[in-house]
């Protein structure tokens, strides 16, 4: 069995750390979000006959597609209008 930790931040104060754990071919991958220091788990993923860059690739995708700050925080209001 082989462990990973993989940690991907950046955008605020949010951090995801992804465990991966690897036995034969299968690999396991906890999921945690950190905010401010304490550490909330997300989830899990099983994936089963793919290299190792493809977990790497889908927990980046996964990190991606969930630490965006929401909408109303993508926009800034100003006098003029709606910009972004």
């Amino acid at each position: 069995m082989v462990e990973t930790l993989l940690y991907a931040g950046g955008i605020g104060s949010i951090t995801y750390r992804y465990h991966i754990k690897k036995t034969g071919n299968v690999y396991y991958v906890t999921i945690s979000r950190i905010v401010k220091g304490s550490e909330t788990p997300v989830g899990a993923k099983v994936l089963m006959n793919v290299a190792m860059e493809n977990v790497v690739d889908e927990c980046l995708s996964h990190y991606r597609r969930n630490a965006r700050p929401p909408l109303w925080m993508r926009y800034r209001f100003r006098p003029m209008g709606l910009f972004r």
